[in-house]
C-alpha cells in the first residue's frame, strides 16, 4: 500500500542524506532530511538525524558554533516534544546539551530518560560519566549502580570499572570488568572495547 512505499521512500532518503554527511554535503543533506520529515513527521529517526546535521558547525566563527548550537537544539526541542516517550531522542539531546556545556540542562535530560526507561544504559552510563567528571563520584555511582542491579550492561559495568580503578579500588574495578565481559553478548564488542 500507500505507507509501505512512503516508508520505503523515506528510508531510501535517509540514506541518501547520511551519505551526503559522509560526503561533506551538510546543506544539502539538511534539505532531504527535511524532504524526510515532510513525507512522514513521525518518523522520529529523521528528526534525530535533522538535529544532529543541524550540530554540525559549518564555518570556523564563534558565530557559526552558536547558530548551530540554536538551530540544533531548536530541533531537538520539537522532536522531544513530539516524541515525548522517544528516550533516544531525550539521550541525544542530553548529549548534545553536554557538549555544549549545558551541564545542568543535561542532567535534567537524563533524569527525564530514566524515569522513562529506568535501565537505559545509555542514558545511565552517560548520566555517569557526566557526574564523574563533575566529581560527583557518589551520583556517578549510584547512577552505575542502578542500573546494573536492574540488569548488568556490558557498558555500564564498564564505565563503572573505570571510575573504581581511577579511584584505586582495584578489586572492585577488576570484579566490574569482569561482569561487564559476561554481560556483553557474544561477539559484542562494547566490553572489549572498554579493556
Amino acid at each position: 500500500g500507500g505507507g509501505a512505499e512512503k516508508k520505503r521512500r523515506v528510508m531510501e532518503m535517509f540514506r541518501r542524506a547520511k551519505q551526503m554527511e559522509a560526503n561533506g554535503e551538510w546543506e544539502a543533506a539538511e534539505e532531504v532530511l527535511l524532504e524526510c520529515i515532510g513525507l512522514d513527521e513521525k518518523d522520529s529517526h529523521s528528526w534525530l538525524a535533522l538535529a544532529n546535521n543541524r550540530a554540525h558547525v559549518i564555518g570556523n566563527q564563534v558565530e557559526d558554533v552558536r547558530v548551530a548550537q540554536r538551530d540544533a537544539r531548536k530541533t531537538f526541542l520539537e522532536a522531544v516534544d513530539r516524541f515525548r516517550g522517544n528516550v533516544h531522542l531525550i539521550h541525544a539531546f542530553g548529549m548534545h546539551e553536554l557538549r555544549c556545556g549545558n551541564v545542568e540542562t543535561a542532567r535534567q535530560l537524563f533524569s527525564r530518560g530514566l524515569k522513562i526507561q529506568p535501565d537505559n544504559p545509555y542514558v545511565a552510563q552517560s548520566w555517569g560519566l557526566l557526574e564523574q567528571r563533575a566529581g560527583n563520584l557518589r551520583r556517578a555511582r549510584s547512577l552505575f549502580s542502578r542500573c546494573v542491579a536492574i540488569r548488568p550492561q556490558s557498558e555500564v559495568c564498564g564505565a563503572w570499572a573505570v571510575l573504581e580503578a581511577r579511584e584505586g579500588d582495584v578489586t572492585r574495578a577488576r570484579e566490574l570488568f569482569d561482569l561487564a565481559l559476561r554481560s556483553s553478548p557474544p561477539g559484542h564488542p562494547s566490553a572489549a572495547a572498554v579493556l
